[in-house]
């Protein structure tokens, strides 16, 4: 992006799905990325792209062989996301399928974020469960190993959001373009 627009700047803000609707339409924000299961109607909806949850725990986890396997992934501990605190209503349902399979003191930690999920499964013998473009992207960086958790977890339907207002703005137009040219692919299997 620097090079097709060198004098652009970028800043990236949270942007909950409760003050998005509000953010956009006042120009505060320009788009919003993310897995909104509940966008208000009257915004401007784009997929870029599907995803899954890959579960992630160090590399030398001592019982990472057997995780794949329900009853093992169901007795460890777990590292929990908070869906309410990251933003994205979409999560909500994942993380509502693991506390319905584990027993609440199962749960080592509740965090509002995915990376400080990884970052502490690194350093603990937890399992931590987060959107699989995030887990390959940062688990190798991190000594985690990855696999497929062994239940029912719904897809990530990553978007961009933006006001009708801004619809036919040029500038507006050529940012969403690059973030479909960026972020944008076709739906992978998991």
């Amino acid at each position: 992006m620097a090079a097709a627009g060198p004098h652009l700047q970028l800043e990236a803000l949270p942007l909950d799905a409760r003050a998005m609707e509000a953010r956009l339409a006042s120009g505060d924000a320009d788009l919003a990325l993310g897995a909104y299961a509940r966008a208000p109607g009257d915004l401007r909806r784009q997929l870029l792209y599907t995803d899954g949850y890959l579960a992630v725990v160090r590399s030398d986890h001592p019982r990472r062989a057997r995780l794949p396997r329900l009853a093992d992934f169901c007795a460890a501990r777990h590292i929990l996301v908070t869906a309410s605190d990251t933003g994205h209503a979409a999560h909500a349902m994942a993380q509502h399928a693991i506390e319905t399979a584990i027993a609440p003191d199962h749960v080592l930690l509740r965090l509002p974020s995915f990376v400080a999920a990884a970052v502490a499964a690194a350093d603990s013998d937890g399992v931590a469960t987060l959107p699989a473009n995030l887990a390959e992207a940062i688990g190798p960086r991190l000594g985690l190993a990855t696999f497929r958790p062994p239940l029912a977890m719904p897809p990530i339907a990553v978007a961009q959001y933006w006001h009708e207002r801004y619809h036919r703005d040029a500038g507006h137009r050529w940012l969403r373009q690059a973030c479909v040219t960026l972020f944008g692919r076709p739906a992978r299997q998991r």
